[in-house]
C-alpha cells in the first residue's frame, strides 16, 4: 500500500493530466463552433472549479 502522501501526488498528477486533457480537446472545438460557444465554455469552467475545489479540500486533509 502506498503512504498517504504518494497516493494524494498520484491523484493531483492525474487530475492535472485529465484538465489539460481537456483543455486540449474543447479549445479547438470552441474555435471552430463544433458545440454551442457557452455550453462548452460553462461546462468546462464548472468542472474547473470543481476540480480545483476538490484539490484544495485534500490538500487540507494531509
Amino acid at each position: 500500500m502506498m503512504p498517504m502522501f504518494q497516493t494524494w501526488s498520484y491523484t493531483t498528477t492525474h487530475i492535472g493530466i485529465l484538465c489539460h486533457d481537456i483543455c486540449i480537446l474543447t479549445i479547438p472545438m470552441v474555435h471552430t463552433g463544433i458545440f454551442g460557444h457557452r455550453h462548452i465554455i460553462r461546462t468546462f469552467s464548472n468542472f474547473t472549479y470543481s476540480a480545483l475545489i476538490s484539490i484544495h479540500l485534500n490538500s487540507n486533509i494531509i
